[in-house]
């Protein structure tokens, strides 16, 4: 679970918060679909679908909302929708993130190990 804290406080319940908790290990089935919904619903009204998710910003929005909710079930989507500038975008970031399998926690090699060789060359020599 991450921290995404707010430019902009958003006002929820009558409660000003300045960072929102976000679970995208709690999505699931039911919360991607939903999300694509959402941004489906969005685009008939005000544009034409994306085909594809890697650049479906709407998408990205909607999931990183799905994993705000998962983390605290007294947001709902009303209240996300009410954001505004780079706290949207850094939400639809971990919303893309998230759509590419890309989950931050990239395990980093050890330079100082030496990499595997083969014993035998597998190029071909050009012949002559």
């Amino acid at each position: 679970m991450e921290t995404i804290e707010l430019r902009r406080p958003l006002l929820v319940n009558g409660k000003k918060l300045t960072e929102l908790p976000c679970d995208m290990d709690a999505i699931g089935p039911d919360e991607f679909i939903r999300a694509e919904a959402l941004a489906n619903a969005k685009r008939n009204n005000e544009g034409s679908p994306s085909s594809m998710s890697e650049i479906d910003y709407g998408f990205h929005i909607y999931l990183g909302f799905e994993g705000i909710m998962a983390a605290d079930q007294s947001i709902d989507i009303a209240d996300l929708e009410r954001i505004r500038g780079v706290d949207l975008v850094r939400i639809a970031g971990i919303g893309r993130f998230f759509a590419l399998g890309a989950d931050g926690d990239s395990t980093e090699s050890d330079s100082d190990e030496p990499s595997e060789s083969t014993a035998t060359s597998t190029t071909a020599a050009p012949s002559k």
